[in-house]
């Protein structure tokens, strides 16, 4: 049996007229008929009966009407749904976000007030296979000149128009790479799938640490000192500890967290030394927290932001221009 062969019998058992039936359902009456007789083949018993010049249900029939009903209802609610489901998963954008956190928040309320019907669901370091987007770090590629010079203490001013953006040495099929002081990546089109943002990593002190100046000094400097680090298996954690291994030296813990602003607070009062990128984990209290920079070359990370499908949906896309454009911004605030 299949579901056409019930559909029409359960047509047939609400009428109980042959004729009837297969007028609402728009097919030869014999056809009705014969697929009628073959259910009950199928069944091995009758489900209609004749009740003079109509027809009638069995028992039996009645009975499977009864556990077929459901069934039917079921399928056609299934079949409905399914257009609401097929709608709202166009509209879906699933993010699998293990850096920048506070950042891609702040874009999602953003790009929300712009448009309220997609949906976003988010997870926090795990391998998501059915993720859209994926926001993580790594270190710098390349000694470049950006990161390789001494650079200037952090959040130094710079004129608004002076930013730039530089393209990286890749196909633009691929990759956009812009760096941190871009402010406006105009070239992320329908083929780019993922974006590169720079942003320098400084040692966080609090103000009085001797090792507290504008100056670049050695990381080394801090070998002696206790790390307020970020909990074992984050990426920028990963980075941090192969920039020491690097300079010569295993980070003494002093304290681990999954949260940036307690990172802050426990080097605020002087309980150790941490690792702080310049712009994506916001605004620092310059009176509590003094970011000093590093000589060594390259001493840097890489946000990178991906669309995982090689066909991603339009909502994906849209998002990922706006969240291109959004970190970019915040990485050069």
């Amino acid at each position: 049996m299949d579901i056409q062969q019930l559909r029409y019998f359960h047509a047939v058992a609400a009428t109980e007229h042959m004729t009837k039936s297969a007028r609402q359902l728009g097919v030869a009456q014999p056809a009705l008929t014969q697929s009628i007789h073959r259910l009950e083949r199928e069944l091995g018993c009758p489900l209609f009966e004749h009740a003079g010049r109509n027809i009638r249900l069995t028992p039996q029939g009645r009975y499977f009407d009864e556990r077929i009903a459901p069934v039917l209802q079921g399928l056609e609610d299934a079949t409905v749904g399914l257009a609401t489901f097929d709608r709202t998963e166009e509209q879906t954008v699933r993010l699998d976000i293990r850096s920048a956190s506070s950042l891609v928040v702040d874009a999602l309320a953003a790009y929300r007030t712009q448009h309220p019907d997609t949906r976003f669901e988010l997870r926090q370091y795990e391998d998501a296979p059915l993720c859209d987007i994926r926001v993580t770090c790594r270190a710098v590629t390349t000694d470049a000149p950006e990161h390789a010079a001494a650079q200037p203490s952090p959040r130094s001013a710079t004129p608004q128009g002076a930013a730039t953006a530089q393209r990286a040495a890749v196909p633009r099929s691929c990759t956009l790479a812009i760096t941190a002081d871009c402010r406006t990546p105009a070239d992320v089109d329908d083929a780019v799938r993922s974006a590169v943002l720079s942003e320098r990593i400084f040692v966080a002190t609090s103000p009085d640490h001797p090792a507290a100046t504008d100056e670049p000094c050695a990381l080394a400097r801090f070998a002696d000192d206790a790390f307020i680090c970020l909990a074992p298996g984050n990426p920028f954690r990963r980075i941090c500890d192969a920039s020491c291994q690097r300079a010569g030296f295993a980070p003494r813990i002093g304290c681990e967290s999954d949260n940036p602003q307690v990172v802050q607070k426990m080097i605020a009062l002087g309980l150790g030394v941490g690792f702080w990128p310049e712009h994506s984990w916001g605004a620092t209290d310059r009176a509590r927290l003094h970011l000093t920079p590093l000589a060594e070359h390259g001493f840097a990370r890489d946000i990178v932001i991906a669309m995982t499908h090689a066909d991603p949906k339009p909502a994906t896309q849209a998002f990922f221009r706006f969240l291109v454009a959004f970190l970019a911004r915040g990485l050069a605030s």
